[in-house]
């Protein structure tokens, strides 16, 4: 599968994807930093790629609704360290079969991942 981090996702968190089989890619690496929400989204669109994210705004099934969008994944953590974000990652890829991720939109916690369909 196929995923995009957004510019607040922590350094190392698509080397942990990539290490679960996936090709992942970062919005700093494409130069898209500081783009709104819906150019990345749409870039996402185009290129079939679920989105991974803290950014709490893309969990809103009326302005992303499920199924519109390859998928939207959100990671919620009390406080955004690094360490308890990439946790959160590890533990969505390691327990969660990862095609349950596309077309909807996803909130990862630590221990535990719902789905918006």
């Amino acid at each position: 599968m196929r995923f995009k981090l957004d510019e607040n996702m922590p350094a190392g968190a698509g080397d942990l994807v990539r290490a679960a089989g996936h090709e992942a890619t970062t919005v700093h690496e494409e130069g898209l930093a500081g783009a709104a929400d819906e150019i990345i989204t749409n870039i996402c669109k185009t290129e079939d790629m679920i989105l991974l994210t803290l950014d709490l705004a893309f969990g809103s099934i009326l302005s992303y609704p499920p199924s519109s969008h390859p998928g939207i994944v959100v990671i919620r953590v009390a406080q955004a360290s690094a360490p308890k974000v990439k946790a959160v990652v590890s533990g969505l890829f390691s327990s969660t079969e990862i095609e349950q991720l596309r077309g909807a939109i996803t909130i990862a916690e630590p221990g535990r991942v719902r789905f918006r369909r």
